[in-house]
């Protein structure tokens, strides 16, 4: 996550959306509202390039994504 040049508050968020938590979640956990939760993963989007979890997963983990069902295959 250095690479990104990520604030250790966006450290946090990355590591509970990488651990599948939804905003709900992660805003319960590190005691702020849900939109500023939003505001970091956007934020972490821009950064790294991506606009799903699923890929900013991927991207952070270095793991592909299996595809949903009925999504083909690149």
């Amino acid at each position: 996550m250095r690479a990104w040049l990520f604030t250790p508050r966006e450290r946090e968020v990355a590591r509970l959306v990488i651990d599948g938590r939804s905003s709900e979640d992660i805003a319960a956990a590190l005691f702020v509202s849900v939109h500023t939760v939003r505001d970091h993963v956007k934020v972490i989007f821009g950064k790294v390039g991506v606009s799903r979890r699923q890929d900013l997963t991927a991207a952070l983990t270095g793991r592909a994504m299996r595809p949903a069902s009925g999504d083909a295959l690149p």
